[in-house]
């Protein structure tokens, strides 16, 4: 009887496993972003890595400038710093621009930022209360999401900037049209943001 339920433990521990390895999708000298599949939804998570020559305090501000997050977030239309509670939480807006025939995306995040070791960062998001700001019409309400960003200085002034986060839409999107367009999002936001960190 105990050793079923060992060989039980087991099996289920190496099925979760299974389930959380991420794969590298897609790459280039200093960006990496990989997928996973999660057992709880048909939707993947998604990790996308950047190298950057910068300092983690200038990753840190742009990451966070809601009101100036469209200019280099792929695909996003407009984005806005909708509340700010104290220096390390905050409310930010965003409206993604889906293609046609789906209706586009917008979101309330909860954003707060800690520092775990000096010159290091951790911006946790979550969605925040629906209530801060009105729906678009035509547009739908993402409420359904967990992620985060880690900033860590590297050697040679390098920066490593790491955002992760699942999603799920809201409303009529297959599942495999969400899956095949998460890694090229992030990927493109990523080279935007290099550009913009080493400027």
């Amino acid at each position: 009887m105990i050793q079923r339920r060992i060989l039980c433990i087991c099996l289920l521990s190496f099925g979760l496993l299974q389930a959380q390895e991420w794969q590298l999708q897609k790459k280039s000298d200093h960006i990496k972003v990989y997928t996973r599949q999660l057992d709880s939804t048909q939707f993947n998570e998604y990790k996308a890595v950047l190298t950057a020559k910068t300092t983690p305090e200038k990753a840190l501000k742009v990451i966070c400038d809601g009101d100036r997050l469209w200019e280099w977030n792929h695909k996003t239309a407009k984005s806005e710093e909708v509340l700010s509670y104290n220096d390390s939480t905050f409310v930010i807006w965003m409206l993604n621009d889906l293609p046609w025939p789906l209706r586009d995306r917008e979101n309330l995040s909860l954003i707060k930022v800690s520092e775990p070791r000096p010159g290091n960062y951790y911006v946790d998001i979550s969605p925040a209360d629906n209530s801060l700001r009105k729906t678009p019409e035509d547009v739908i309400r993402t409420t359904r999401f967990k992620g985060h960003w880690k900033i860590r200085a590297l050697r040679n002034g390098m920066v490593e900037v790491t955002q992760q986060l699942y999603g799920d839409p809201n409303g009529i999107i297959p599942a495999w049209l969400l899956n095949s367009i998460i890694t090229n999002v992030p990927f493109h936001s990523f080279e935007n943001l290099k550009v913009i960190l080493e400027n």
